[in-house]
């Protein structure tokens, strides 16, 4: 018998399997695929190597003269993901291999409490965590065949085109962004009526989405899709609205509608465990589900998600099992958005601050006056720091510019340690670096920022 059986080797599961190992315990790690799970191989980490090497032509192309125009290598971004995936996995299995992990490769199912079958072999153990992860949605309009899914979008076609991205959240955007840096013509579709709905900053939001249209993308906001035509190789997209109906014509759709959860792994009489209305694993602050001894973590619980928050839940779900306890702090979860320019959020905004009834102050910087951002020609966006009016206690962040998700962090650990906006501020930044347009913020809730002017 085993201590835990991990089902599911993304990135919740290979961290449960890890931390359980690390704590002595005897592990079984079940997966269909790979370990790494989507985000290792058709999510995460290819869609940040697409926008890296899409991001370096644009800088690039900055450069030349309209002589010299140089057209991206397409088929290198693909090479270049490969290898990436490749190093990151076999890192990863050898790592699994050095705690001793045992791994069994199928669709594993929970048939009782403490009974897992995996293809056609059972196995038994004190505790089970459920780390399934998620898939893509699907949507059943007429034509919906014609549309590649964002999974299938990370490899660009080999031919510059026109594309139509359905679903304007976090990957329908990173896709359109990097797609637009290439060359292509992009076309934004989204039913509600903005973008980046899982951002709650107004005005970040308007100015990302100003931002994106300057720099070539169409965004149409408040249509829904009802159609996808196809002519010889050309497709039609059609969608309506409040004004009737628009139609955009396309070379590749991209269906990029969001995630559901894996709950397959589910035997007879476990329904109980899935939430009735949202379709995912119920889970507490120690990420037990409503039986006892099956824990749950990472997508299968349902939003937001993250593989970093991923992350956090496998290993607060191990060491539960093991029996230290663990409740997860969900108060900064950190957001970001790989797009030109960048967004990173974490905590509340004001406006969430007072709707809790806190008394807030929100503090801004401009990238426009931070000298590594001018040197980077990233000048655009800011840094805004949410704190409570009384202590200056750090409650919120959001960032839109150069660097936004490793910047993120500062702002990360001080609403996670409730740090007064004060440390921030007499904490030495290092020049010319982004992370001063944080440390600026933080010096405009006393007397006022070092490079801005005087209030």
């Amino acid at each position: 018998m085993y201590d835990v059986i991990v089902l599911g080797g993304g990135p919740a599961g290979y961290a449960a399997a890890i931390r359980t190992a690390q704590l002595g315990g005897n592990v079984l790690l079940a997966e269909a695929g790979k370990v790494g799970g989507t985000c290792l191989h058709r999510g995460c980490i290819p869609s940040k190597v697409l926008y890296h090497a899409a991001s370096s032509y644009s800088k690039v192309i900055d450069y030349l003269s309209p002589d010299n125009a140089v057209a991206p290598r397409l088929d290198r971004i693909a090479q270049r993901q490969r290898e990436t995936v490749e190093k990151l996995y076999a890192g990863l299995c050898r790592v699994i291999s050095s705690y001793g992990i045992i791994t069994v490769n199928g669709h594993g199912e929970i048939i009782s409490p403490g009974l897992v079958r995996v293809g056609s072999a059972e196995y038994r153990a004190k505790k089970i965590i459920i780390a399934t992860g998620s898939r893509e949605a699907g949507f059943s309009i007429p034509g919906a065949k014609f549309a590649r899914s964002a999974e299938e979008s990370l490899k660009p076609p080999a031919k510059l085109c026109r594309v139509t991205v359905i679903g304007g959240g976090n990957t329908g955007l990173e896709l359109a962004s990097a797609y637009a840096l290439l060359g292509f013509k992009v076309t934004v579709i989204e039913k509600e009526r903005r973008i980046l709905p899982a951002l709650a900053d107004e005005e970040i939001r308007n100015w990302l989405s100003f931002s994106l249209r300057k720099r070539g993308l169409i965004i149409d906001t408040g249509v829904t899709p009802v159609e996808i035509r196809q002519s010889g190789r050309a497709l039609t997209v059609t969608s309506e609205n409040a004004a009737g109906t628009l139609t955009v014509d396309a070379d590749l759709v991209i269906a990029a509608l969001g995630r559901r959860p894996n709950l397959d792994v589910l035997g007879e009489g476990l329904g109980e465990l899935k939430n009735a209305t949202e379709g995912y694993i119920q889970v507490n602050d120690s990420m037990e589900t409503l039986m006892p001894d099956i824990f749950a973590a990472g997508d299968v619980t349902g939003p937001p998600m993250l593989a970093h928050l991923a992350y956090a839940e496998g290993i607060a779900a191990a060491d539960n099992a093991m029996g230290i306890e663990h409740k997860l702090d969900r108060s900064a979860v950190p957001h970001f958005l790989s797009a030109h320019p960048g967004v990173a959020w974490a905590g509340m905004t004001e406006t969430q601050a007072a709707g809790a009834g806190l008394n807030c102050r929100t503090v801004k910087f401009p990238f426009a006056a931070n000298a590594h951002a001018t040197i980077l020609g990233q000048s655009e966006g800011m840094v805004k720091i949410v704190a409570l009016e009384e202590t200056g206690t750090v409650v919120g962040m959001q960032i839109l510019g150069g660097r936004a998700s490793e910047m993120i962090m500062e702002g990360v650990l001080a609403i996670q340690n409730g740090l007064h906006v004060d440390r921030i501020a007499k904490t030495i930044h290092p020049h010319p670096t982004f992370s001063e347009t944080i440390w600026e913020a933080a010096l405009s809730f006393g007397e006022g920022a070092l490079h801005g002017l005087k209030q």
